[in-house]
């Protein structure tokens, strides 16, 4: 396990980091991934990149049956992955040949058949939606395979064509889906188990993001005369803490009925934002959220033959009213579904919000943006009856900066040594100087 943790701290303040040193320094020894740092290309594959199922089918059961995917994501990535050659095409009314295709095109979407699984998201102000009807959007080639085969009609506008690449995570996933498998210690399974997930969303950071710094009174000057503030603190010894935008949104000036280009001309203001993103690959994230979309699809489709009813899913997760096929079934095999629960009673109110009596009669509550320990059953219940709940607490977090301040006088204390803990001390990491 040692090998996971030795790395400098000055690259790998996160554990997505850590993941990300461990696979660059031991398992990735070519350039055979993409790294998007066109501006106009990550906008566009940005569009492409959709978070995971999760919809409610049946808001009430009884005696079903609540199943996991073994490491979904980490399953998904030993598929191709897009490559480093990327040709954009606008194909102006002429249709390709889909089966050739690879990567991401924009699209012109019809169904009008009545699906019961959805098969292509769509953006609205209030999450992911999986419609019937009329659409245009950003979409992974074999998600739109998939909808293809299942009676979708897809009219391709334009997009980006990749080379593909096979195995780029292969030796990464097996390497550390061993330990997590074979392990009996909890600290080591969880910290597997997140090495193996982090590492596929670290390719996903948002090039676009506002960049954040300690600066001093004359820098902070420097920067405030050049860029949009988002946010700032203002410390002891004039110094601050400033988050801001290191490059002109064209949304904001345009709201401001300012001139985007006459700005940057008159303040010279260069394009930072894509110069610290040195390891962004937005095409690798989006394929892999996608092929997750896909397989949960397929998974659905197939209990669906089996003559299941699915009661509600999330994106790892399937809960249905049949205990399904040892086809589908096996807790030790990536990729397969587990059974996790045995459920007597399940009332699903929304989207990551429903409450599970057990067969051993414990229960199990989930409630979005709300401490679930808040909520009692009778509480779903009468949600379920469409009845108003006041009584949920809202989960929030504060920043306190001062506080924090004490906490790094800890730190300093012993720089060189880093403990990762649950429950008890298990590792130390040895920081480089």
């Amino acid at each position: 396990m040692y090998e996971l943790f030795e790395i400098n701290i000055n690259k790998s303040l996160t554990i997505s980091g850590l993941a990300l040193g461990k696979f660059l320094t031991y398992h990735y020894d070519n350039n055979s991934l993409a790294l998007i740092k066109d501006k106009s290309i990550y906008n566009d594959l940005k569009l492409a990149y959709y978070g995971g199922i999760t919809e409610v089918y049946r808001p009430y059961g009884e005696n079903l049956y609540y199943y996991d995917v073994n490491s979904l994501y980490p399953y998904v990535a030993l598929q191709d992955m897009p490559g480093n050659k990327c040709t954009q095409i606008d194909y102006l009314g002429q249709q390709p040949n889909l089966n050739e295709l690879f990567g991401f095109f924009y699209c012109e979407i019809e169904v009008t058949e009545n699906k019961y699984i959805g098969l292509l998201p769509y953006r609205t102000s209030k999450g992911l939606v999986f419609p019937l009807g009329n659409w245009r959007g950003w979409y992974f080639s074999e998600e739109i395979k998939l909808a293809v085969s299942q009676g979708y009609k897809v009219n391709i506008i334009k997009g980006y064509k990749f080379n593909r690449v096979c195995d780029v995570f292969k030796s990464y996933i097996n390497d550390i889906y061993k330990i997590k498998s074979s392990t009996k210690d909890s600290v080591e399974r969880n910290l597997s188990k997140s090495l193996l997930n982090n590492l596929l969303g670290r390719f996903g950071l948002d090039i676009n993001k506002a960049t954040s710094k300690i600066l001093s009174h004359d820098s902070y000057a420097t920067i405030a005369a050049k860029y949009p503030i988002v946010s700032e603190t203002t410390l002891e010894d004039n110094w601050h803490i400033i988050s801001y935008l290191p490059s002109v949104d064209p949304s904001l000036c345009k709201s401001l009925g300012i001139d985007m280009v006459k700005l940057i001309n008159k303040f010279n203001i260069p394009d930072e934002s894509v110069s610290g993103y040195k390891d962004v690959s937005i095409s690798v994230s989006a394929a892999v959220t996608s092929y997750g979309r896909i397989h949960m699809s397929k998974l659905k489709l197939a209990i669906l033959d089996q003559g299941a009813n699915i009661y509600y899913s999330d994106t790892d997760s399937i809960i249905t009213d049949k205990a399904l096929d040892t086809n589908l079934v096996d807790a030790n095999i990536l990729g397969k579904l587990k059974l996790e629960h045995k459920v007597s009673k399940g009332y699903f109110i929304s989207s990551k919000t429903y409450a599970l009596v057990l067969e051993d009669g414990s229960t199990v509550f989930k409630a979005k943006g709300l401490n679930s320990l808040s909520l009692t059953l009778n509480d779903y219940i009468n949600m379920l009856k469409g009845e108003l709940i006041t009584t949920g607490i809202k989960t929030i977090s504060e920043k306190n900066y001062f506080l924090a301040d004490r906490f790094l006088l800890k730190i300093k204390v012993s720089p060189w040594i880093l403990l990762l803990t649950l429950k008890e001390v298990k590792y130390i990491v040895i920081i480089s100087e």
